[in-house]
């Protein structure tokens, strides 16, 4: 479970350098993945440090010993320095992924795992949207230009009285769509959107993973500098600006979809297609460019709505807080 594990078989002599105890691997949440953790003394052995865990199986304490290199001793260091910011600021969290080897214990295999998993789910979604938009551009633009345009003419006859007749003349304007523009638009389109999504949503994965993994379960902190947790937020967010924001996104939404719509179909409104192929070359692709449009708008409004709540319920909880140990 822990890399480079083993038990101790020999006296540490010397004073360790650096101690962690049960509450503080509790607050900064380290060695999360010992279970009944006691405490962690550290000493130096020549370019590694060596940890001597004590933890706790079956009633007894046990020992165990762990080799880390120096570097990720530095960075458990400054870590444990400067945490309050590393988890709020998300400029110096990025700041210290940089300039630091991050690993055990600051981050258990478990989180990172975990937040791998989230990562790479949101990443797909995000892709598959921008793709499926891409795509449609593409064959938007692909019926754009590969349209033409043909007159058409003829006239029904009418019967005015039994000997006499008239013919009533008529004439409209019909479009085709090339198949080969239309296919080479979507496919140039699905290229984009695969190359825009491999940049935007992949090549960032495991910078995210471990930026979202050092944050652990933690949103704020209160007056006293006492973690405010997600499940704390969760408990005591009554979601009003997610509702809100989100019904505005809807709304909105739905008027720039229909705008949009209107737009597109507009170099297409006084023509006629000849084939359902022709009509379903022009339509599909508008009706998927304003659905992901739409999604788009109301994402970013729950997700404004979200952090608005967020924010909100974190000052509730900071002020219940505050209020509880005035009353004490």
């Amino acid at each position: 479970m822990i890399p480079m594990i083993f038990f101790l078989l020999s006296f540490i002599e010397g004073s360790p350098i650096y101690e962690i105890n049960r509450g503080e691997a509790e607050y900064y949440r380290l060695f999360t993945d010992i279970d009944s953790f006691i405490s962690a003394h550290f000493y130096e052995n020549g370019d590694t440090v060596e940890i001597k865990i004590h933890y706790s199986a079956n009633g007894d304490t046990l020992d165990s010993l762990v080799m880390i290199e120096k570097k990720v001793f530095e960075a458990l260091k400054f870590y444990q320095r400067n945490f309050h910011k590393i988890i709020t600021d998300i400029k110096f969290r990025e700041d210290f992924i940089d300039n630091f080897v991050i690993s055990w214990p600051i981050l258990a295999k478990q989180a990172i795992e975990k937040e791998q998993g989230k990562v790479l789910e949101r990443s797909i979604l995000n892709s598959t949207c921008c793709i499926t938009g891409t795509s449609a551009a593409g064959a938007y633009i692909g019926a754009l230009t590969g349209k033409k345009v043909y007159k058409v003419t003829g006239g029904v006859p009418c019967m005015i009285t039994d000997n006499t007749s008239c013919v009533i003349p008529y004439q409209y304007y019909q479009y085709t769509v090339d198949p080969n523009h239309f296919y080479i638009g979507t496919a140039s389109g699905l290229i984009v959107g695969g190359l825009c999504s491999k940049k935007l949503y992949f090549e960032r994965n495991n910078r995210i993973k471990l930026l979202n993994a050092l944050s652990k379960d933690i949103l704020a902190f209160d007056d006293n500098g006492n973690p405010i947790t997600i499940t704390e937020i969760e408990k005591e967010n009554e979601g009003k600006y997610k509702f809100g924001f989100g019904t505005l996104g809807i709304l909105i939404g739905s008027c720039f979809t229909l705008a949009e719509i209107y737009g597109l179909y507009y170099p297409w409104s006084d023509l006629v297609p000849k084939t359902d192929w022709d009509e379903k070359a022009v339509s599909i692709p508008i009706i998927v460019i304003s659905g992901v449009t739409f999604l788009e708008f109301t994402k970013i409004a729950f997700e404004k709505g979200d952090e608005l709540d967020r924010m909100a319920t974190i000052e509730k909880i900071k002020k219940k807080r505050k209020e509880q140990m005035e009353k004490k």
